[in-house]
């Protein structure tokens, strides 16, 4: 079944373990190609995406398309740089890492 672009923006996208991810609020397209290249959904779960930035995610991600949108793979966590206290720290170096 064909479906407009349009169709997908408001579709809660799932990782393959059922956890909902958030709602595509856009779809980025490759204008060169043809082709979509990424869903960007905003506030995205803050369990799977620290401090709930916006995200892109790739289109090769998805597996399917119906009522919602089904991913095929998504990073168990995904680190911004911006959880609670803003910008992230960074972390000490071992000593190994030092040398």
């Amino acid at each position: 079944m064909l479906m407009d672009i349009s169709d997908i923006i408001g579709l809660e996208v799932y990782t393959d373990k059922a956890i909902l991810v958030g709602m595509v609020k856009d779809v980025i397209i490759d204008i060169d190609k043809n082709q979509v290249y990424a869903l960007y959904v905003e506030k995205p779960n803050p369990l799977l995406v620290e401090g709930g930035i916006n995200i892109a995610i790739p289109y090769r991600w998805v597996a399917s398309i119906g009522d919602i949108v089904v991913l095929r793979y998504f990073p168990r966590y995904i680190r911004t740089g911006y959880g609670k206290g803003g910008v992230a720290k960074e972390e000490e170096k071992t000593e190994e890492e030092k040398e």
